[in-house]
């Protein structure tokens, strides 16, 4: 989930957008700065060495094996 809203493209803009409305002392900057720390917690992770596509993949799969 978290790398779904701070890395993949597909979901930031609206995740931005959503975090700037509900906390107005944030600014784009200080976002950006919290996405490029993100992306290398995400990279030594390891997740953030696949692409979006790939890291939900494989997100989903590690899922499917969780009791229920």
């Amino acid at each position: 989930m978290s790398y779904s809203r701070w890395q993949d493209e597909r979901y930031w803009p609206a995740f931005r957008d959503a975090l700037l409305r509900e906390h107005p002392n944030l600014t784009e900057d200080g976002l950006n700065k919290a996405k490029a720390f993100n992306a290398q917690r995400y990279y030594y992770q390891g997740i953030g060495r696949y692409d979006p596509d790939a890291a939900m993949a494989r997100g989903l799969a590690i899922s499917k094996r969780w009791p229920n």
